[in-house]
């Protein structure tokens, strides 16, 4: 095509739109004077965050990758409105480049923005020693190393047991920080000097005396074929130890020593 058949296309193409334009105040769609730059280079997609809107709906411009955008009442919006555009929206526009630079936005189309996955748990390795014990075993707190300390349910203990946990202690705790600072524990373990000995696993006998010998407070019994000792320091809940019989319902609690099978009873529970 010769440079005078390009003008007159060029030209053409500016009256058809300026005529369609002119005949409806309803379509404010571009005019003739942006349409006549390159019809085959005028269509633009972009996507990006919007910022600095103003204007009122349907009539908005904003700017998107450094680039000013209008939208009008011939903008669509699809499954969109115009009233999401909003600043750090994030949106897809398809429009035409005006005479000015701007681009009319033809569409737009708000990207969804997808949630950030929440952070994962600051886990914290603290060896000390235990002060200011409040609570009741399996909720406990504590103080280490000026951190305070809560055990839960959930807690895994080594060489020890919650009731084990007592002011001047030395412990080693792994856990996961909390939002207040505090230090929830997921696994305790004792420290314990060179040579000491772990406490024993503490052990609930339940059912009726078989065997029985010895003097009060200092007995042994038998109780479904597993031997027990009471003494003076051993609690008697219910009856007192002078009136356990052979075939009392007892429940023996105690703890086994590393060198034997014999239950040393720290309490036992019995009907009265």
């Amino acid at each position: 095509m010769s440079n005078r058949g390009k003008r007159a296309f060029v030209t053409m193409v500016a009256v058809m739109v300026s005529t369609a334009c002119g005949g409806s105040s309803a379509d404010p769609s571009p005019t003739s004077t942006a349409l006549a730059i390159d019809p085959a280079a005028a269509a633009v997609m972009m996507t990006g965050s919007v910022s600095g809107v103003v204007g009122s709906c349907p009539t908005v411009t904003f700017t998107l990758e450094r680039r000013t955008i209008k939208t009008t009442g011939s903008t669509s919006f699809g499954d969109s409105k115009c009233t999401d555009l909003v600043n750090s929206a994030r949106v897809e526009i398809g429009g035409v480049v005006q005479a000015d630079g701007s681009i009319w936005a033809r569409t737009v189309r708000r990207i969804p923005t997808t949630s950030a996955p929440p952070p994962a748990p600051t886990l914290v390795s603290v060896v000390g020693t235990v002060s200011g014990l409040a609570g009741t075993c399996p909720v406990v707190s504590f103080t280490l190393e000026r951190r305070v300390i809560r055990t839960t349910a959930a807690t895994v203990y080594g060489n020890g047991a919650c009731t084990d946990i007592t002011d001047g202690i030395r412990v080693e705790i792994a856990g996961t920080v909390q939002g207040d600072g505090s230090v929830v524990v997921v696994k305790l373990s004792m420290v314990r000097p060179a040579g000491t000995p772990a406490p024993s696993p503490t052990v609930v006998l339940t059912g009726a005396i078989v065997e029985m010998s010895g003097t009060c407070p200092t007995l042994r019994l038998n109780v479904g074929g597993r031997g027990a000792t009471t003494s003076a320091t051993t609690v008697f809940d219910g009856k007192p130890c002078e009136e356990l019989k052979l075939g009392t319902m007892v429940e023996i609690t105690g703890a086994v020593a590393s060198t034997s099978t014999v239950l040393v009873a720290t309490k036992v529970a019995s009907r009265k």
